[in-house]
């Protein structure tokens, strides 16, 4: 009978010396540090350390496979604001995939594409192009997603957008004119109908509900703007570009004046 009250003993003893410790003493004892790392447009498209890092750990994981090449570029194209080739291929290749999916799933096309400029890293260099260009100027595990949005908020969505704030899209153009709202606005051959429900091709990071780089959401009051349901296709952006590239072989930038400067 005594290794009850033994027990009894030891426990009454050990929470009297807990509750004697000072518990900031204890607390110390595990202090731990952080540092938030925004995977946005605002985020420096330099070769810092982390960037190379990680394209060494790839090469060390895949080996020669990022060296494999996969397509030619006869000239270095671009990713500058408010127009450049490698956006508008980028946006015209994710409007086709996108349409296709939207025709096989809601026996309707799309409307349009977009994407952001803060994805796309780096320019694509003239040459051969390898499986590690792709990778480095699409780092980010970004998927294609079909969802819809009015045409009145369609409206404030582009309303934002400037010489210096305008994002990639595919079947729209607009006049810019510096940093005033866009005017003359078309989608997908027809004046922009502020009644209407458009569907449209993006990637989960702008349309998830973080809306990275702020391009669906109300850039003042921080409020989302409103949008449908999201249909997941499971196909990253950057798989698509390498098998688009796989698919045509050379590639081909353009500058088409879907967007025209006022």
């Amino acid at each position: 009978m005594k290794r009850p009250i033994m027990v009894v003993i030891a426990a009454i003893s050990l929470a009297a010396i807990l509750l004697s410790c000072n518990k900031k003493d204890i607390y110390e004892q595990y202090d731990a540090t952080h540092e938030v790392v925004s995977m946005d447009e605002s985020h420096p498209e330099t070769q810092d350390a982390a960037a190379v890092a990680y394209m060494d750990s790839l090469r060390k994981v895949y080996g020669e496979m990022m060296d494999e090449v996969i397509g030619y570029n006869d000239h270095t194209i671009d990713k500058q604001r408010p127009e450049d080739e490698l956006p508008n291929v980028l946006t015209d290749m994710v409007f086709a995939v996108g349409d296709s999916i939207s025709r096989a799933v809601y026996g309707e096309g799309i409307n349009f594409s977009l994407l952001n400029f803060g994805g796309i890293r780096k320019p694509l260099n003239a040459g051969d192009i390898t499986l590690g260009d792709i990778f480095t100027i699409l780092p980010f595990d970004n998927m294609i997603v079909l969802t819809t949005i009015k045409g009145s908020e369609l409206r404030k969505v582009l309303a934002q957008m400037s010489d210096t704030t305008n994002q990639p899209f595919s079947h729209l153009t607009m006049t810019l004119a510096g940093h005033n709202a866009p005017t003359d606005i078309i989608v997908n051959g027809a004046p922009l109908d502020d009644s209407r429900t458009y569907r449209f091709a993006t990637i989960d990071f702008i349309s998830g509900a973080n809306r990275g780089d702020n391009i669906l959401r109300n850039r003042e009051t921080k409020e989302p703007f409103e949008i449908g349901p999201e249909y997941k296709t499971n196909i990253l952006l950057r798989n698509a570009a390498i098998d688009y590239i796989l698919q045509v072989g050379t590639i081909k930038g353009y500058i088409d004046k879907r967007v025209r400067r006022g």
